[in-house]
């Protein structure tokens, strides 16, 4: 009896996740892979910016500024929607599980709605981290840092660079 359940804990430790997160919010198994793949982009370092950014919560909401400053975390979409809606109407904020500005709204003309659905959400941070890359001649950490401060070299775009490329390691 002992050996049985010494070869469970065995089996059931050996098939557990590298990192002590765990994902409760959906599966994420291919989702990462089809979209980046579509992009001939590095599908680990997609699914890395979006554990750094939002530990994979499609309602993540981060204000950069004022009244509201901070990061807020819901539990539906519409819940999310609401938050945006009632109180950041002239704010700068983060949205969804890979965290897109809504200044990305106003340039590609989309809606609010569009950056809670978790699909789209990493299919547009896919893009953006293609085009960074190619701004930067595939320098990933120039690309992680325009992603994420909007400039190619600062001290905390590097910093948050190091910390995806972190993730990923543990990811994968």
């Amino acid at each position: 009896m002992k050996y049985i359940i010494l070869s469970f804990i065995i089996l059931f430790s050996a098939c557990s996740t590298r990192f002590p997160h765990k994902h409760k919010y959906y599966n994420s198994s291919n989702i990462y892979y089809n979209i980046a793949s579509k992009h001939n982009i590095n599908y680990k370092t997609i699914h890395a910016i979006c554990f750094t950014e939002s530990s994979e919560n499609p309602y993540t909401i981060h204000v950069n500024k004022g009244r509201y400053r901070g990061s807020y975390y819901f539990k539906s979409k519409y819940k999310a929607l609401s938050f945006i809606k009632n109180k950041l109407k002239y704010s700068n904020y983060d949205t969804g599980m890979c965290q897109i500005n809504n200044w990305w709204l106003k340039r590609l003309n989309i809606p609010i709605e569009y950056l809670l659905d978790r699909d789209y959400n990493i299919e547009l941070a896919t893009k953006i981290y293609k085009q960074n890359l190619k701004k930067c001649n595939n320098n990933i950490y120039c690309a992680l840092s325009l992603y994420n401060t909007g400039k190619k070299k600062s001290k905390t775009g590097i910093l948050y660079a190091k910390k995806v490329l972190k993730n990923r390691y543990i990811l994968y």
